[in-house]
C-alpha cells in the first residue's frame, strides 16, 4: 500500500512537479521508510544494511550537508538550499536531469551493492562502505552543505 501511494504521488511529482510533498510529507515518508527498515530487521539483521544502502543517496546527502553546516556553526533548523540535489539543479538548470541522475545512481550503483549485502551477509558492512563512501566524496565535491553564495554571514 505504501509503495503504491508513493508511486501514485510520483506521477504528480515527476519534473516538472505539479504538486510538492513538503517538509511534513517528506518527514512522514522518511519515518515510514525507517519503520519498515527496522521491522525488516526482526527476521534478518542484515536488512538494516540493505535499507541503508538503498536509501544511500538521501542518507549521504543529508549527513554531509548537516555535518558541514554544523562545522560552520549554522543554525541547522533554518531553511537552506545547500543539498546536493539543489546544487546540481541550479548548476544543470534542470530538476529532470538531476532526478534521472539519482535514479541512475540508485539502479546502477546502490541496487547492486544492496544485492551483494543481502546475498553475502558477511560482506554487508563492506558493501555499505563500498556503496556510500564514493557518494559522500561526490556529494562534498558537488557542494552538499557548502555555504550558498550571497547567503547571510
Amino acid at each position: 500500500m505504501f509503495a503504491a501511494a508513493c508511486g501514485g504521488f510520483l506521477l504528480w511529482n515527476w519534473p516538472p512537479a505539479r504538486i510538492f510533498l513538503g517538509d511534513v510529507g517528506s518527514g512522514y515518508l522518511g519515518y515510514m521508510i525507517v519503520a519498515l527498515a527496522v521491522s525488516a530487521t526482526r527476521n534478518d539483521p542484515v536488512a538494516l544494511w540493505v535499507w541503508l544502502i538503498l536509501g544511500g543517496a538521501f542518507f549521504v546527502d543529508a549527513t554531509v550537508t548537516l555535518v558541514r553546516r554544523i562545522l560552520r556553526n549554522e543554525r541547522v533548523h533554518e531553511a537552506h538550499r545547500s543539498h546536493t540535489y539543489q546544487w546540481l539543479a541550479r548548476r544543470w538548470r534542470s530538476h529532470r536531469k538531476v532526478t534521472l541522475a539519482v535514479v541512475a545512481v540508485n539502479l546502477l550503483w546502490l541496487l547492486p551493492c544492496a544485492v551483494l549485502a543481502a546475498r553475502v551477509p558477511s560482506y554487508a558492512g563492506a558493501a555499505v562502505i563500498l556503496a556510500l563512501a564514493p557518494l559522500a566524496v561526490l556529494a562534498a565535491a558537488i557542494g552538499s552543505g557548502r555555504k550558498e553564495h550571497g547567503a547571510a554571514e
